[in-house]
């Protein structure tokens, strides 16, 4: 019985120390997500984000609603509280590995002339997804089959 005892303690003790060194370990990686979360914030933060899509929203609207919808939602916006809940939600969602990917990938020239691109292409693009969506919302409304209908020219 002696030796159960003693047994029973040894396993116990080291039980817990595994679960503590774990627990230091998940400590130190959670601490190192937030580096890189905070360090992905200072590449991209939440408040730029959100200032270009909103001057894209911004840029179907007419020349006169402009200015007055980028400055309300400017109001509306609690930037700080974004910020934390975008390093916390990152912290919690993505691993060390998939942070420290985006760290290097968007702390990257190519990724920041993208970034500066990216817009450009959109505006392009953005015309003719809406025209080809206004054509099928036509389309469906007056009963014409797309299939019967002819190609659009190139």
């Amino acid at each position: 019985m002696r030796r159960f005892i003693v047994l029973f303690v040894a396993l116990t003790m080291l039980s817990m120390s595994a679960m503590a060194q774990d627990a230091v370990s998940n400590d130190a990686d959670m601490v190192k997500r937030r580096e890189l979360a905070l360090e992905m914030h200072k590449i991209r933060p939440a408040r730029e984000q959100v200032s270009e899509a909103v001057q894209q929203v911004a840029r179907n609207l007419p020349p006169a609603d402009q200015e007055r919808f980028i400055a309300m939602v400017d109001k509306a916006f609690d930037y700080a509280a974004l910020e934390k809940m975008s390093v916390d939600t990152m912290v919690n969602l993505f691993t060390t590995a998939e942070l420290q990917a985006m760290v290097d990938y968007f702390g990257s020239p190519e990724a920041k002339a993208v970034a500066k691109k990216l817009p450009i292409y959109q505006e392009k693009l953005q015309p003719e997804i809406i025209r080809m969506l206004d054509q099928a919302l036509a389309d469906e409304r007056f009963g014409i089959n797309p299939t019967s209908a002819p190609a659009a020219p190139e």
